[in-house]
């Protein structure tokens, strides 16, 4: 598939900026097609779910796994948080001795080690591993030739 044929948007990052450099930083982070997994409000009050509290719980950790950011605000919200972080040095020398995390590589273990926790405590991952089972177990016999699609893929 050539690059042409994937759907472009644009990026929401300042062009041509540091994103490593030191300073405090603006933070959205949207749910997967803006479902409401956080909680939901209700008399002008949020109230989260389990899904919303480790998002909070998670982000409160954060200093305790990077060296070199604090923490501001932050809210959930029902499709999404906002926080202010703020990275305190500039990332130095190529050895990581004393580096200062970046801006991405932050957001990055925060989103994974939210998904992971909400997996576990919903037990996700339990439920793809027994709905894989059931299905293969009414699969057809292993055949090559069912795997091979045209032009010799395998599907």
């Amino acid at each position: 598939m050539s690059k042409s044929s994937f759907p472009q948007r644009k990026s929401p990052r300042l062009h041509g900026y540091n994103y490593s450099a030191s300073g405090a930083y603006f933070v959205t982070i949207c749910t997967h097609q803006r479902q409401h997994p956080f909680g939901h409000i209700t008399d002008g009050a949020m109230l989260r779910t389990q899904a919303g509290e480790i998002a909070a719980e998670r982000w409160y950790a954060l200093p305790e796994h990077h060296s070199g950011i604090e923490l501001d605000a932050f809210i959930v919200m029902p499709n999404q948080v906002h926080g202010i972080m703020v990275v305190l040095g500039d990332a130095v020398g190529a050895d990581n001795a004393g580096v200062v995390p970046t801006l991405g590589t932050v957001i990055g273990s925060y989103k994974s080690g939210v998904t992971r926790r909400i997996r576990e405590a919903l037990g996700v991952d339990n439920l793809l591993d027994r709905c894989v089972q059931r299905r293969s177990r009414h699969a057809r016999p292993y055949s090559p030739a069912r795997l091979i699609g045209l032009n010799g893929v395998i599907l």
